[in-house]
């Protein structure tokens, strides 16, 4: 067996519309129509780019994946022209959609009318036609009319193609997956964990794909709110970023990975690179400070003067362990137009089979939410303050860090129950849906798709028609099985940093290890 070359897996995420996808057996059932000679997909004579981009797209799936060539043309055309796939944005007073990335899909004998909310709704109903032709592996689809809304936006990810990069089709993967903004690493402008990047062409190439790009801050900030030169450093770092990248939807901030020399004293009051072996008290990245508001006051009032809109993200990652009347009293004073970010399952003590573990970082083995998460919910709800989550539903945890998804579908299903109870409950309405292990295309991916979106698809009812569509009629029921032995399997898994920091983040070629002895893996020296 000859082994696949390095990074020979881009060549498969590249793949967004998989050949051959048609079941040549396959007929139109009752009710249903056939997309095929004589069609063609109308767009209007202003249409943008991207909606013209939507419509090519539209036209290369139909021919790629189900053997069908129709025409592209633009309106204005002859009305009574049949079997015709008509493209449009919402105008006027139309109510029937008021949700951005909404559409409403018309579908008689002879047209299907996709109507967006904007451009963006186009392409996901365009996205959602191609999803109902792979299920079917054929150019059917059923006559009526329903209208679509996704129910949370931002749905970010990290690349599952390498750190920080996007090319073309990987995007393309990632809007037709759902998503509606990626997640790019930034240590300052144009600059990445992995060096430099033209991050404004990734802004634009993102846009003509229907996504935003959120900056995930890698800048230490090496001055407090209090220190007379403070201003001017902001302005010659955040400043900087977001002048010379303004058109990023937004920055998301952790403790860990832009630290300041925080006041408060539970800390050191230090910088993590400044902390001494005599420093026993946490660094101020890993406690809720009680100066972070005014730090967040100050770098807010710098980005917004390039970006008034920005999405300003603050992630309590790092303390989640604290205690709650602290973690609870520095919500209680944050300010009200940022956005609040807590960790779906994190920090949950968890007992199973009578054996008691703790939820590190990120893992599938238990749904959630943690204690930790639904107490900030119920902070941010009553303050009003917009709540993201992170929730790893792209289909990656760290629990096996190094496979491209966790098949366990069930499992998953739990967990995206959880975080649309949480929406009903607290008003969550952002997700980060992977971290630095990026995302890949799969069965998990599919589902909280149609979960995400209203009205939503049970897992119960579409594992069925995903086990057909991928591994065909006869082998479906095993493959049924062996999601559901999985899917209760995980539930014994027991999350600990020894796995999730090594093997499970490394692979196979990490060391068997006696000792709790530190591996220094070799990395770019600016890598993170």
């Amino acid at each position: 067996m000859t082994a696949e070359p390095n990074y020979a897996f881009r060549q498969r995420l590249d793949e967004v519309h998989r050949p051959h996808r048609r079941d040549d057996n396959a007929v139109a059932a009752a009710g249903e129509v056939t997309i095929g000679d004589g069609w063609c997909i109308a767009i209007p004579q202003d249409a943008s780019v991207y909606l013209a981009a939507v419509a090519r797209d539209l036209q290369d799936y139909l021919f790629t994946s189900m053997g069908v060539s129709v025409l592209l043309v633009r309106h204005p055309m002859d009305e009574t022209a049949a079997k015709v796939i008509r493209l449009t944005v919402q105008v006027g007073g139309a109510a029937s959609l008021s949700v951005a990335r909404s559409y409403r899909l018309q579908i008689t004998a002879t047209r299907i009318t996709l109507c967006g909310f904007d451009d963006r709704g186009v392409g996901q109903g365009c996205y959602y036609l191609e999803d109902l032709m792979n299920l079917r592996e054929g150019p059917f689809v059923a006559v009526g009319e329903q209208i679509r809304a996704p129910v949370f936006s931002p749905r970010m990810v990290h690349s599952g193609w390498g750190i920080d990069q996007f090319p073309d089709p990987h995007l393309n993967a990632i809007a037709h997956a759902g998503f509606d903004a990626v997640l790019l690493f930034v240590k300052g402008v144009n600059r990445t964990t992995t060096g430099f990047l033209d991050i404004n062409d990734l802004i634009f190439r993102a846009a003509s794909f229907g996504l935003d790009v959120y900056l995930y801050s890698y800048i230490i900030s090496h001055r407090h709110p209090d220190d007379a030169d403070a201003e001017s450093f902001y302005e010659s770092t955040y400043g900087e970023l977001m002048r010379a990248h303004a058109g990023a939807r937004g920055i998301i901030f952790v403790g860990e990975s832009c630290e300041f020399p925080s006041h408060d004293a539970h800390t050191t009051q230090k910088l993590r690179a400044e902390r001494t072996a005599q420093d026993s008290k946490p660094n101020p990245g890993w406690w809720p400070c009680v100066d972070y508001p005014q730090w967040l006051n100050l770098v807010k009032r710098v980005i917004r003067r390039y970006n008034p809109e920005a999405d300003i993200v603050f992630w309590t990652y790092n303390w989640g362990w604290a205690p709650a009347a602290d973690r609870l009293a520095l919500i209680e004073s944050l300010p009200e137009d940022i956005s609040l970010q807590a960790t779906f399952e994190m920090f949950e003590n968890v007992e199973r089979r009578g054996t008691p573990t703790r939820c590190v970082d990120y893992t599938i083995s238990f749904a959630g939410p943690g204690q930790y998460f639904a107490s900030e919910a119920r902070a941010a709800h009553e303050r009003g303050l917009p709540l993201y989550t992170m929730s790893n539903s792209g289909g990656r945890t760290w629990d096996f860090g190094i496979v491209p998804y966790e098949p366990v579908p069930l499992q998953w299903a739990r967990r995206h129950e959880a975080l649309l109870k949480a929406h009903r409950d607290w008003g969550l309405r952002g997700l980060m849906e992977s971290h630095h292990m990026g995302w890949w295309p799969s069965i998990v991916s599919d589902l909280a798709k149609w979960a995400f979106w209203q009205p939503a698809t049970s897992a119960e009812e579409l594992l069925p028609k995903l086990a057909c569509r991928d591994f065909g009629v006869a082998a479906a029921g095993h493959v049924l099985s062996a999601w559901q032995h999985w899917s209760e399997a995980i539930l014994d898994y027991v999350p600990t940093n020894e796995d999730q920091y090594g093997p499970f983040r490394v692979g196979p070629a990490y060391p068997l290890l006696f000792s709790e002895d530190e591996i220094v893996f070799p990395s770019s020296a600016d890598g993170f």
